[in-house]
């Protein structure tokens, strides 16, 4: 059989250059290429398959049975589909697991057509090998991979849902499944607008979102209120991607984060930092009223009774005679202290509250203040102070003022600064308090330090009548702190 099917391959060449062009495109081939006869004995191949079974020459290959490569576990297969290639002309992509001259086990892929002489009867077999060893590989990755994704998804406490282009639920993960409450076999197969967990009231948004993200863009994460299987409210955080094949969107994929605790911490920390305001601006009303019955009962009780003391002190100097001259000396001495004490009763009263404040307004308090500042530190303080009416709330008077006074006690405590500017404006309904130092600057550290209470005290001050205060190193040193509070849309105060 060997023979005539030799005899065969001979006498069928094509002569001249297209058997050249044929045996080159043969020689050439990645793929083993070999003829066999009836039987299976090898009597033509090609160097690919050499190279691929590990043989040097093809006198190692020729004269073998094909069957010789085949694995035990292979071999009888492969002698099957032989016997089926002779039934039916031809057998493509069956694949097995071969060995190489070095007994290295690979698995291949092969293609095998019947040949046939003049008069249409079988004589042999041509096969086409191509070792699939790297693309086995690269699927076992991508199984192995498929896998390990799997398991993220089922493990990962967040909810998974994917939909397909209807809207139908394909798969969800335990997590979506102890997330609401439903298992799986109650979620696949149904319409995401059918879910009981739902709102009725927020399905036409969904429905749109739905739409949106399969034909356009798909939104950025946003929270839902939903519900559980056994009714209790949920509020979730939904992300949505889409899912792809051959480029084109086949589906959506949806996370599901659980939220409920965290919106709950969140509403009681909002709650208690509300209550805190609330309290510590009580706690300022209720200093500030104090300052200022402290400073009235200063101002007008003991300032006339010292007032009336100094009248009595010089009543008595009157009376002394020119004998009388040490007495005399002691009465006009006690006389200056009591203009000393009355100046200090005084300035105690200012600072704990100054009446231009209550009755002139923030803008003249601020004045008064600079210019106290600068006849007690050396310190230039320039004022710009805006044309508008710069009258405005008691209680918000009251917190620009104090953060004012706060500011310039940071600048003769810390910022060992030469110059300091102040600027009061009413700017787009906020009112701005500005003031920036030529000093040494303040650092990061010492903004944010829990130690920095005074920083902190403008911070809530600020905060308690819904403002805020700004604080920053200048770009060529010094310290800039900024103060904005919102200014009522209507009614101010004298």
């Amino acid at each position: 059989m060997s023979k005539k099917a030799d005899q065969h391959l001979n006498q069928s060449r094509i002569p001249g250059e297209r058997e050249a062009w044929l045996e080159n495109i043969i020689a050439a081939s990645p793929n083993s290429i070999t003829v066999t006869d009836l039987s299976g004995k090898i009597i033509e191949c090609n160097q690919a398959t050499l190279d691929i079974y590990g043989y040097a020459s093809r006198k190692e290959i020729l004269g073998k049975s094909a069957f010789t490569f085949f694995t035990v576990k292979d071999k009888k297969r492969a002698r099957a589909n032989l016997e089926k290639t002779f039934e039916t002309g031809f057998v493509q992509n069956v694949e097995y697991t071969v060995k190489s001259k070095d007994g290295r086990v690979f698995p291949i892929k092969l293609s095998a057509r019947v040949i046939k002489d003049e008069s249409g009867q079988p004589v042999g077999f041509v096969g086409i090998t191509e070792d699939i060893t790297d693309l086995k590989r690269a699927e076992q990755k991508l199984r192995d991979s498929e896998e390990r994704f799997r398991q993220i998804v089922e493990l990962t406490p967040e909810g998974i849902l994917t939909l397909d282009r209807r809207g139908c639920i394909t798969s969800c993960n335990p997590g979506f499944s102890r997330l609401t409450g439903y298992s799986k076999e109650e979620l696949v197969g149904r319409h995401f607008t059918k879910l009981e967990q739902l709102r009725r009231q927020d399905i036409p948004l969904f429905r749109k979102i739905f739409q949106t993200s399969v034909t356009g863009r798909v939104p950025k994460p946003f929270e839902i209120i939903t519900k559980h299987k056994n009714g209790n409210s949920i509020t979730g955080e939904i992300h949505i991607g889409k899912t792809k094949k051959d480029g084109k969107t086949v589906g959506l994929q949806i996370v599901a984060i659980d939220i409920t605790e965290r919106k709950r911490a969140e509403e009681e920390t909002r709650q208690s930092r509300e209550e805190f305001r609330n309290l510590s601006a009580h706690l300022q009303s209720v200093r500030e009223q104090e300052r200022r019955r402290i400073a009235r009962e200063i101002h007008d009780d003991l300032g006339q009774k010292l007032t009336a003391l100094k009248m009595d002190v010089f009543w008595m100097s009157k009376r002394f005679t020119e004998d009388q001259r040490i007495l005399l000396e002691k009465a006009r001495s006690m006389s200056r202290m009591i203009d000393q004490t009355i100046a200090t009763v005084k300035r105690i009263s200012t600072e704990l509250r100054p009446g231009l404040l209550d009755d002139l307004g923030l803008a003249a308090a601020i004045e008064w203040q600079a210019r106290e500042f600068q006849l007690r530190t050396g310190v230039s303080c320039e004022v710009e102070i805006g044309s508008e009416n710069m009258r405005f709330p008691q209680d918000l008077s009251v917190s620009a003022f104090r953060i004012f006074q706060e500011a310039l006690t940071n600048v003769t405590r810390h910022s060992r600064a030469t110059r300091v500017a102040v600027r009061l404006i009413k700017k787009d309904d906020f009112l701005l308090l500005e003031v920036s130092d030529n000093g040494r600057g303040i650092t990061r550290e010492q903004i944010h330090h829990p130690n920095s209470l005074g920083i902190i005290g403008m911070r809530e001050r600020a905060s308690s009548i819904g403002g805020d205060v700004e604080i920053d190193r200048g770009k060529t040193g010094g310290t800039s702190i900024t103060m904005k509070i919102p200014l009522p849309r209507t009614g101010q105060a004298g």
